[in-house]
């Protein structure tokens, strides 16, 4: 299994939904952190596998991860060693079990709503750190928005990402999570600053706020977001 550094010096930045070559080259060249590709055959953003392998294996500098959404789990598996991802986002409502079976480590997604208990798995984190003071595979949370079924990441009534749509990030606060967090949802370079000075992420989730359309980012935006970031 990859080592997993959670550096908390500095907020690392991830673009998501990349797909194009052109663009997850361009990207890579910036010193984007980490690269998401979304594998959720709903998604407006979704890339095959076929696809997303030259992709990943052309990239120098950024992280890969692989999105998926209540997926089989051996279709992760079989994406993750087809492909290289060397990180897998679950973003629908796996439980620990299907956490446990991941071959790299994991990045859950949770809605902000279910922040308290860390949209089920809360007491089997715990159970598992006290047991044997390790997470593995769980690496990190994503923390995103919970939206209503025409605007989630999934299309489905009761799901929730790809809304561009902001939380109130305050809840962080309420709320401290056990393991580093990505934080995704409506993020651009009008709010990252903001954003930033809530909550202080380990890293944030680019996505709809620097995109031209779906799947195309806009370069520019996301320059601008990597300025805020470095200060």
């Amino acid at each position: 299994m990859n080592a997993v550094n959670h550096d908390l010096k500095h907020c690392q930045v991830k673009v998501c939904g990349v797909r194009d070559p052109a663009e997850a080259e361009a990207l890579d060249a910036l010193g984007v952190d980490w690269i998401g590709f979304n594998f959720h055959p709903g998604s407006k953003r979704y890339v095959s596998a076929q696809e997303a392998g030259p992709m990943i294996r052309s990239l120098r500098h950024a992280r890969p991860v692989g999105v998926f959404v209540d997926a089989d789990p051996q279709f992760v598996i079989d994406v993750t060693k087809s492909t290289g991802i060397r990180y897998i986002q679950l973003h629908g409502n796996e439980d620990w079990d299907y956490v446990r079976r991941m071959p790299v480590p994991v990045i859950k997604a949770i809605p902000h709503t279910r922040l308290a208990d860390l949209g089920g798995l809360r007491d089997s984190l715990e159970s598992a750190l006290r047991d044997g003071g390790a997470a593995a595979p769980l690496a990190y949370f994503l923390v995103d928005t919970l939206a209503g079924a025409a605007s989630t990441l999934s299309g489905a009534t009761g799901e929730f990402g790809g809304s561009g749509k902001t939380f109130d990030w305050n809840l962080l606060a309420r709320h401290p999570l056990p393991l580093p967090f990505f934080l995704a949802g409506g993020l651009g370079p009008h709010n990252l600053a903001e954003a930033l000075a809530a909550c202080e992420p380990f890293a944030v989730d680019l996505n709809s706020k620097v995109e031209v359309s779906p799947g195309r980012k806009d370069l520019e935006k996301v320059k601008a977001c990597l300025k805020i970031v470095s200060g």
